[in-house]
């Protein structure tokens, strides 16, 4: 009986967790998830920020969990379910814009609960 090579995701060493995990990450269009936003509700300063690749800003798995350590507030929890939607939706954005805009229409523009 012979014995297969074990199968590997990656040929070679794996990347570093930072590398695969914590920079796995979209470009997204701000203006897009402006239109689509309440108007009481802008994009969270801190997507503000994001490095910019190419013509877009880019959003990664790591600026999520790092936003989300201070998610403990009401706009806080907005902050980070806003880029959540923009990170699963990256470009062009589509549908995503959309979809959060019914979650804040869905509850009459109360952010509170």
């Amino acid at each position: 009986m012979t014995s297969e090579p074990a199968c590997a995701p990656f040929a070679g060493e794996p990347p570093s967790r930072e590398t695969y995990i914590l920079n796995h990450g979209f470009q997204f269009n701000p203006e897009a998830w402006r239109r689509r936003l309440p108007d009481s509700i802008d994009l969270p300063a801190w997507l503000e920020d994001r490095p910019r690749l190419g013509r877009w800003p880019r959003i990664t798995r790591g600026d999520l969990l790092q936003a989300g350590t201070a998610a403990h507030t009401g706009r806080a929890a907005i902050d980070i379910l806003i880029g959540a939607y923009v990170w699963g939706s990256g470009l062009p954005g589509g549908r995503g814009p959309a979809r959060l805009r019914k979650v804040f229409d869905l509850n009459n523009g109360d952010t509170e609960r």
